[in-house]
């Protein structure tokens, strides 16, 4: 802690700031740069907001520049933990010069094909974590970036199959829990983020696609689900979290699509074929891709679109549900009359409608009539399969659910 009293000897970094013509490699050799970054050393928080310098950093992350021997895995680990660093001045000039930095940082990385992106995971992980911490520091300016990129939702579900692309689209909802991510849920309720999520539970996605995408709704739905435990306080030191997303999932649009997948006919498609491995050019032998729908993507499709449907219904039991939204709504209520500062009733009046109607637009109750009535309308195609359930190993007997169908 030396430094802090001027009593520490100058680094070996200061030196080689002392030269005119040293590289940014030589940098990132340094063992004491994280040090010297976390201790804000003034010489290397200038060198670092040169707009040549940040460019290089980002271009080890997304692999355009590519260092040798050691430098191939040490540079972008380096420049990545550099980038998420306390160096606040980083993510501002960043964001200062999107066109020259943030753009081309997201371009390279979302336009590589899905196929590409899965052999290069810790480029994912690290364009995730490095978005992550921008978010944090700056979410209004972040948000404001994301939202001007072309088809940005698209583009990142594309490779949704990847975790580090779920975390950084969690990251992106949760803005809504802060002033600064004001109109996150609206912008992606436009984006219609919902109903393309669940399309990819079709058959003609992988059951590796389908997994990922439930357990990311699932996560989605479970942010803003009430709790049995749910405080009678809730709500009035923090923002009302927002169950748009819930109402949108059980919306007859998306219902009807869910209700397509777990009706789908297995006798279109076949078992997969076994997987016979070919040789690429590397000499390594890589199993083949099957072509989509095969009978395996469309079991996972029937039965993540199930889970779903029983999720939906879970988390919004009205034994729990309708006594917080009741109690939320009249504490929410009471805390703006208390704070009403003018004695005019009409005034009140029109302050009380306003926190009314912002609390239904955030809380609002997730109906489940449309699920209801859509089941009601294909009971007779739902009917075969109580008397034949499907299974993909053998047939399956039963006799006691007849006088559901008879």
């Amino acid at each position: 802690m030396f430094w802090r009293f001027g009593f520490h000897n100058g680094s070996s970094i200061d030196g080689l700031l002392d030269k005119d013509d040293v590289s940014l490699e030589a940098i990132l050799d340094e063992d004491d740069l994280l040090q010297e970054c976390k201790a804000q050393n003034t010489r290397l928080i200038d060198y670092f907001q040169r707009l040549d310098v940040l460019q290089r950093l980002l271009g080890y992350v997304t692999g355009q520049i590519e260092g040798e021997d050691r430098g191939r895995f040490k540079y972008p680990y380096v420049a990545t933990e550099v980038l998420c660093s306390e160096i606040w001045s980083i993510v501002e000039t960043c964001l200062s010069n999107t066109d020259q930095l943030l753009v081309p940082f997201w371009e390279t990385v979302l336009d590589r094909t899905p196929e590409d992106m899965k052999t290069r995971m810790t480029m994912a992980a690290q364009f995730a974590k490095i978005n992550a911490v921008f978010l944090s520091k700056k979410p209004a300016e972040m948000l404001q970036f994301i939202r001007a990129q072309r088809d940005i939702i698209e583009r990142i579900l594309q490779h949704i199959e990847m975790p580090s692309f779920s975390d950084l689209l969690v990251r992106i909802i949760q803005l809504d829990e802060q002033p600064a991510g004001a109109g996150v849920l609206e912008w992606l309720s436009e984006e219609r983020l919902m109903t393309r999520l669940v399309r990819r539970l079709s058959p003609t996605h992988s059951p590796d696609m389908h997994v990922v995408v439930a357990e990311l709704i699932k996560g989605i739905i479970s942010m803003s689900a009430p709790s049995p435990a749910v405080g009678l306080s809730e709500g009035l030191q923090t923002g009302l979290a927002s169950n748009r997303f819930a109402r949108e999932l059980a919306s007859r649009e998306t219902m009807q699509i869910l209700v397509d997948f777990i009706l789908c006919d297995f006798n279109d498609t076949a078992p997969a074929p076994p997987s016979n491995d070919i040789s690429g050019d590397d000499g390594l032998c890589r199993p083949t891709t099957p072509t989509l729908p095969t009978y395996e993507s469309a079991t996972s499709s029937v039965v993540n679109s199930i889970c779903m449907v029983i999720e939906l219904i879970r988390q919004n039991n009205s034994d729990y549900f309708e006594p917080y939204l009741f109690h939320t709504l009249r504490n929410r209520l009471i805390h703006v009359q208390q704070q009403l500062s003018t004695r005019d009733p009409e005034e009140g009046r029109l302050a009380l409608e306003g926190a009314m109607k912002e609390m239904v637009d955030r809380i609002g109750v997730v109906h489940l009539g449309p699920l209801l009535d859509i089941f009601c309308d294909r009971l007779h195609e739902l009917k075969p399969f109580l008397l034949k359930p499907r299974s993909s190993l053998s047939p399956i007997f039963i006799s006691f659910l007849f006088h559901l169908t008879s």
